[in-house]
């Protein structure tokens, strides 16, 4: 977990692809430690949770086999099962911590929180200047440095940002959290990509409700998310459509409506493979994806850009249900959790969420580890305020 802590302020900024590498590293070591590796035996008995997780890899694996490529489904199968038994050890280690180890944590995630924040803010004023450096460095000759080289960082700084303040919290008193909260939201406002400053806002608004009224908003999470994965396949064309009308060109911005075409395309989809879904990772060779919605934009380009879509569209009703039981599981255990613990993993949570509903693909490796290492954070910050 300390390494993963020490290491994220540059591997985010730098590759934040990368993280997966230290994921797995932090991972392993961890398991290297007798008691945390006891947790981790703990964790991964038979629970609600095991076994939701359990099946979810176990449908995957199947759906795997009617994908129209098995091979690069069944390599990304694996992947996603490492992820899930890492991530679970990594929040099993977090918790085995002593007092004395968390605290040390905590010094770290505030320090390594500071200056996430810091090289976000040099690389936004200095059209990222330090990437360019790096690559110099090494000689890479891949693409042009670009603005949305940060967008990686970002989005590590909005999804962490609440147990990166609760760090700063327990160390360093409350006007240290909020000057972090504030400077976050501020480093935000200024990233090129749209969705970083909203899912803080979202985050920073959970914490606050959850913290006043932590079981009634916590039901109230679970029942919208709950409606709205549900009725997610209909909600491109009936409720987006009937709000923007037919020509969403005279309403939105380019960006935007490139995604609700693309929403629209996958629900067109998922009703063509309604019962089990067109397999595992399919949303790249879907018939059609790369049809041109207007120029420059293909109809399905690599994912829907909505994981709720994507769980529908490559696994059916089977694989949403298993992802609402997932995240239902979660939020109970939210609720369960003193206000404190419960606001931060709901603000974690939230972020994560705006994300993965407009942004990122199911199961890119690199996005994929950093709800698990959320939860790891939260479960660090935890035994440092009680001890």
């Amino acid at each position: 977990m300390f390494l993963i802590i020490v290491a994220l302020p540059l591997v985010a900024v730098l590759a934040p692809h990368g993280l997966v590498i230290v994921f797995a590293a932090a991972a392993l070591l961890a398991l290297t430690n007798a008691r945390m590796r006891a947790a981790a035996a703990i964790w991964l008995r038979p629970s609600p949770m095991t076994a939701v997780l359990g099946l979810a890899l176990v449908w995957m694996l199947i759906a795997s086999f009617w994908s129209p490529d098995l091979g690069h489904s069944l390599r990304v199968w694996a992947s996603v099962t490492a992820i899930f038994v890492g991530g679970m050890v990594l929040i099993a280690a977090a918790g085995a911590f002593t007092p004395a180890e968390s605290r040390m944590a905590n010094t770290a995630l505030s320090a390594a929180g500071v200056l996430l924040a810091l090289l976000i803010a040099v690389e936004i004023a200095f059209d990222n200047a330090l990437v360019g450096v790096a690559r110099e460095l090494i000689g890479y000759q891949g693409g042009a440095v670009t603005a949305n080289n940060i967008n990686g960082a970002t989005a590590l700084l909005a999804v962490l940002a609440a147990p990166l303040a609760r760090a700063l919290h327990d160390r360093f008193g409350a006007p240290a959290s909020l000057a972090m909260a504030i400077g976050a939201i501020v480093v935000l406002w200024f990233a090129p990509m749209e969705a970083a400053l909203a899912a803080i806002l979202a985050a920073s608004l959970m914490v606050v409700l959850v913290l006043r009224w932590p079981r009634p908003v916590l039901a109230i999470v679970m029942i919208v998310f709950a409606v709205g994965l549900v009725c997610a396949p209909l909600i491109p064309h009936y409720l987006l459509g009937a709000v923007l009308g037919d020509d969403v060109s005279e309403v939105l911005p380019s960006a935007w409506r490139h995604r609700v075409l693309i929403w629209q395309f996958v629900a067109e989809r998922i009703g063509e493979k309604p019962l089990f879904g067109w397999g595992f990772d399919a949303a790249r060779n879907i018939p059609g994806n790369r049809d041109l919605l207007f120029e420059g934009a293909a109809a399905l380009p690599l994912h829907p850009h909505n994981g709720v879509l994507q769980l529908w569209l490559e696994l059916g009703p089977l694989g949403a249900a298993l992802g609402l039981a997932l995240a239902l599981l979660v939020m109970a255990r939210l609720r369960r959790a003193p206000p404190i613990n419960a606001a931060v993993g709901a603000g974690v949570l939230a972020a994560w969420a705006i994300f993965a509903l407009v942004s990122y693909g199911a199961w890119h490796n690199w996005w994929l580890v950093v709800p698990w290492l959320g939860a790891a954070m939260c479960t660090v910050t935890i035994p440092a305020r009680d001890a």
